[in-house]
């Protein structure tokens, strides 16, 4: 057991390693192409989480604050199981992948500032993290939207849709696809558990 432990935390260290070392340099090029979408975003929330019947697939829809549009992006259950128990305030008996994600970013005295769907590419989205580092700067990390939604709506990170991609790939609301979710409001998002960091390393 003491063994298993010793290198499960030693994994964690290289990965913290290999996150400071070389995120820096992988993302200042991913920021470059990325940033002109950042300019011109609009505000979004998770208004619903549709499994799929008899797929690996589910439905995440983020819903605009300040329009009648909505964005449907097709992901995979784990990711939205994930995105609902943050959701719902559910805490599993170990830490999950995406926890283990902010356990790492919590130990290098940064946070998860927002995430923005930026752009999509022959049907496929594409999404960045900004992770705000302690002395203030911003850094941008390439991911897929599941990931990066699952994230934002567990720190309560700010959502966001390039308005390229609404115009793109957004839907009115009164479309029959949209399932209208319980609530017309944004949903209130759980603060981060601050367990996970603990419980990890």
């Amino acid at each position: 057991m003491r063994a298993g432990l010793r290198i499960v935390k030693s994994a964690c260290k290289i990965l913290i390693l290999v996150i400071v070392l070389v995120v820096p340099v992988y993302v200042s090029c991913a920021a470059d192409s990325r940033s002109k979408n950042l300019d011109d975003r609009c505000p979004v929330f998770v208004g619903n989480v549709v499994m799929l019947p008899e797929s690996a697939a589910a439905v995440v829809f983020l819903v605009t604050t300040k329009s009648d549009r909505y964005l449907p992006i097709t992901i995979g259950r784990y990711e939205a199981s994930a995105i609902l128990r943050s959701l719902s305030s559910i805490e599993t008996p170990r830490p999950m992948t995406h926890d283990l994600l902010l356990a790492i970013v919590g130990r290098l005295d940064a946070r998860i500032a927002g995430v923005t769907v930026t752009s999509i590419d022959r049907g496929t989205f594409k999404a960045v993290i900004e992770i705000e580092r302690e002395d203030g700067s911003t850094i941008m990390i390439d991911a897929r939207p599941s990931d990066s939604i699952a994230l934002a709506v567990e720190t309560g990170a700010a959502l966001f849709v390039a308005a390229t991609v609404l115009e793109q790939a957004g839907k009115k609301m009164n479309d029959e696809a949209y399932r209208e979710p319980e609530r017309s409001e944004p949903r209130e998002i759980p603060a981060p558990r601050k367990d996970v960091t603990e419980t990890i390393l």
